[in-house]
């Protein structure tokens, strides 16, 4: 029973501590060291936009937007699903996992400040502690427990087999 307390405790922290370190990035006033500040500032004063490149520029906002709630509204769903030890969803979280542990090396670098990094790491520590313990001995068998049975499978056709 400590395991599964422990991985509920691990999925709820690790969606809160990154919805956390994402309003307080995002909150923050200036991250960036004074001589990025005027660089960039150098580089923003330089030109404004025309209507036209404005108008794309807002599209292309209301679209990140909107992937932004689609993205929130799929990792809700999977950490439900993960609460409720869907197999499912234990094997998209780790083909997730996989894809972000692939990619990461191409994203571009980041300047942070020594907030965002400890906040950017919070998540990711309670991330793979929730990734391990999905695979504890406790744990194994609720997931093992509630396999989807498709209606044509041959175990939905006999269940005496079993």
């Amino acid at each position: 029973m400590l395991a599964i307390s422990l991985f509920r405790t691990a999925l709820m922290a690790t969606f809160a501590f990154a919805m956390f370190e994402a309003n307080t990035v995002i909150s923050l006033p200036d991250p960036l060291p004074p001589f990025l500040q005027d660089f960039f500032g150098r580089i923003e004063g330089k030109g404004m936009f025309s209507g036209v490149e404005a108008f794309f520029l807002f599209g292309i906002l209301i679209c990140l937007f909107i992937m932004g709630l689609l993205i929130t509204h799929i990792v809700i769903t999977l950490y439900m699903c993960l609460w409720r030890f869907e197999s499912w969803a234990r094997t998209t979280y780790i083909l997730i996992s996989i894809l972000i542990v692939a990619f990461y090396p191409a994203s571009d670098p980041v300047v942070m400040n020594a907030w965002e990094t400890m906040l950017s790491y919070i998540p990711d520590i309670l991330w793979v502690v929730s990734l391990v313990l999905l695979f504890s001995p406790e744990i194994d068998p609720r997931f093992e427990a509630n396999k989807f049975n498709f209606p044509h499978s041959p175990e939905s056709q006999n269940p005496q087999a079993k």
